[in-house]
């Protein structure tokens, strides 16, 4: 039997779709299945078309950044993650062409017209106002390919996917496929500071006998959340190390072992939550020997330039280092390159890490 995937919203409604020589306006959306032939296809214009304002009052409305420079495609890449980041109604992928997207599942009241217009005025409601020049022709329409079909019918909050064709229907989790997703609000998406050789806890000099273990030990050395709890990503511990997830979990698994790091809380979502560790035993000393000697200024970590395209992920990379709102803030303003909007940023981004951990 033919398999078929439809994707309906938490009410229940399918979104609908057509064919590039289905005739008719934007009102004209009637089929409602997906066929694995039909999502295979080689060339964009003979991809099916999903409709997403069609269906009860449950609207997926798109992000469309159509970039002419390499810059605005880093802006564009730089938006969506934010997006994600920010609101729990946000999903993050990739279009048919590459380009990054993000779609907000929206509640419409009743007796409110949804409209273009309404539609642009929610997503800059949304979006900060450096991404309001999303194209307002992308904001209803999405064409669909295998991969990113197999996305929403998975990751969408809230989205039920369900197959037909002898399969069963399941509640689709809240997450994207490895190199697909940008981001579904990630535990912590920050660059890794390094601590120096010499600060390595000495205990564990003959446990640190590969370089994939010598780079974890730095990279916990210098992570000083580690003292009160911190959630540590195994995807993003194994794309730093160059080894695969399963061994970052089990070298992970090998510090708790040995009583140098000790799980906390074990609860795991992936693309939302990673497990919570914290640091004992000598690791915890050599954490704070490490966080010492840099507040005393014997050692000086390299500074982040906040460069265009790129201020978001630098500033979010600070969250890991720090405490306090105070610290964050004046560690953010000494950076070169810091303006009074992005320091507004750096800001926004320590209360949402509040509302996180709280």
């Amino acid at each position: 039997m033919q398999e078929f995937i439809e994707i309906r919203t938490p009410n229940g409604d399918a979104l609908k779709f057509k064919l590039w020589a289905d005739r008719g306006g934007d009102d004209a959306w009637f089929r409602t299945r997906l066929t694995a032939k039909v999502l295979g296809r080689s060339k964009k214009k003979d991809l099916p078309i999903v409709g997403c304002w069609n269906g009860g009052q449950q609207k997926l409305v798109l992000v469309d950044y159509d970039a002419k420079t390499p810059e605005q495609a880093e802006l564009a890449r730089e938006l969506c993650a934010e997006a994600c980041y920010m609101h729990d109604n946000a999903l993050g992928f990739q279009s048919v062409s590459g380009n990054p997207r993000v779609a907000f599942l929206v509640e419409v009241p009743e007796g409110v017209q949804w409209d273009t217009r309404t539609a642009a005025a929610y997503l800059k409601s949304k979006l900060p106002e450096r991404g309001h020049w999303f194209d307002t022709k992308g904001m209803q329409r999405l064409y669909v390919g295998k991969t990113n079909a197999e996305v929403l019918a998975k990751a969408v909050p809230g989205m039920l996917a369900e197959k037909v064709g002898g399969q069963t229907a399941g509640r689709g989790e809240r997450r994207g496929e490895e190199g697909i997703a940008i981001t579904i609000k990630p535990t912590i998406s920050h660059a890794y500071y390094l601590a120096a050789p010499t600060d390595l806890p000495s205990e564990l000099r003959f446990w640190a006998s590969t370089p994939q273990r010598t780079q974890l030990l730095r990279i916990l050395t210098a992570c000083w959340g580690l003292q009160d709890g911190f959630n540590l990503p195994v995807n993003k511990l194994a794309q730093q190390l160059a080894c695969t997830p399963t061994q970052a979990s089990r070298m992970l698994k090998d510090l708790q072992q040995l009583g140098v790091l000790r799980c906390t809380d074990a609860s795991y979502a992936q693309g939302k939550k990673a497990k919570t560790y914290k640091a004992s035993e000598c690791l915890l000393y050599a954490i704070q020997k490490h966080k010492a000697r840099v507040q005393r200024g014997d050692i000086s970590p390299s500074k982040p330039i906040l460069r265009d395209g790129k201020a978001y992920g630098t500033l979010l990379s600070g969250l890991a280092k720090h405490t306090s709102e105070a610290a964050y803030l004046a560690w953010a303003q000494s950076l070169p390159g810091c303006n009074p909007e992005r320091y507004r940023d750096a800001k926004r981004y320590w209360q949402c890490h509040e509302r996180k951990a709280a």
